[in-house]
């Protein structure tokens, strides 16, 4: 990703493999308000809003990236697609003790054998480390824990009480992303 895309691109452009510029969020092309950035986040939101972008579901958690390999709907998908590649979608739930919304992120495999991942974190750079600085090896078991930073918490009785906050990114789905046939806003 050039220096002039990465910015203003996030993990759902980076697996999808296209740069909006954006920051793309699923299903926003299709149907406006199904994923809401600042709004409890939903993983079945957020698959259909992939789905409806024209990506291909394989299957939900608890298939395990071997079993994703090897299910139906990615062999028919490479079959049909060739020029795609499996994603690997992660969700951190809505905490409202700390008023946080969730968030979804996006792990992209870089081989068809699934043996190299890679993810972009925001406006970050691209890496193929976990949350952790682990090579990801399968998205689905790797560390995905990341420190929110001091978050107010609505909880505390005493006021203004601020302590920090982490939330944990987990596996929620393998996609098959088909080039060409994605349309991501």
């Amino acid at each position: 990703m050039s220096y002039k895309n990465q910015p203003n691109n996030n993990c759902y452009n980076y697996a999808c493999n296209i740069a909006t510029n954006s920051y793309a969020v699923p299903g926003r092309r299709h149907q406006p308000n199904l994923v809401r950035p600042r709004a409890r986040l939903n993983a079945n939101d957020v698959i259909t809003g992939a789905q409806l972008d024209g990506l291909i579901l394989v299957g939900p958690a608890p298939m395990t990236l071997s079993g994703a390999l090897k299910s139906q709907e990615y062999i028919a998908a490479r079959h049909k697609y060739p020029d795609g590649h499996l994603v690997a979608l992660l969700i951190s739930r809505a905490d409202s003790k700390i008023r946080w919304p969730g968030d979804f992120h996006w792990v992209r495999s870089d081989d068809p054998s699934g043996s190299h991942w890679s993810q972009k974190d925001g406006p970050g750079q691209i890496t193929n480390f976990d949350f952790q600085g682990k090579p990801i090896n399968d998205p689905s078991r790797a560390t995905w824990t990341i420190n929110l930073g001091p978050q107010r918490h609505r909880s505390k009785p005493a006021a203004g009480k601020v302590t920090e906050a982490k939330t944990e990114y987990c596996f929620a789905a393998w996609m098959y992303v088909p080039i060409g046939k994605v349309e991501i806003v």
